[in-house]
């Protein structure tokens, strides 16, 4: 007696006929759910001011470019100050070895 006729003595309703097979996919498209309400409306909103799409890209890559320069100026100044101090660190680094090595007497051969 194999696992599945055990299952069958214990459990007669798994081997019933008349348990209905899933047809259907339990699969369903993916959706963002940002984009879910835009799909009903996509053809109504490809061009919603009548503008050329051409235009509305370029105008869209031109407000990209200007966030991304607002952007690099404060990396900028970050990278600028992150500079510094790593300038002010070394110095001080390099000042307390010196004081460090005159504190030791001088090499021989």
């Amino acid at each position: 007696m194999d696992l599945f006729d055990v299952l069958l003595a214990v459990y007669p309703e798994f081997g019933s006929p008349d348990v209905p097979q899933a047809s259907e996919s339990a699969f369903v498209p993916y959706l963002r759910p940002e984009t879910r309400h835009l799909n009903l409306n996509l053809n109504r909103n490809l061009n919603p001011k009548g503008k050329n799409m051409n235009k509305r890209v370029i105008e869209l890559l031109r407000r990209i470019q200007a966030a991304g320069v607002m952007g690099q100026e404060l990396e900028h100044d970050f990278g600028y100050r992150h500079m510094i101090n790593e300038r002010q660190r070394r110095g001080k680094l390099r000042r307390n070895f010196e004081i460090l090595q005159s504190l030791l007497p001088p090499k021989t051969k």
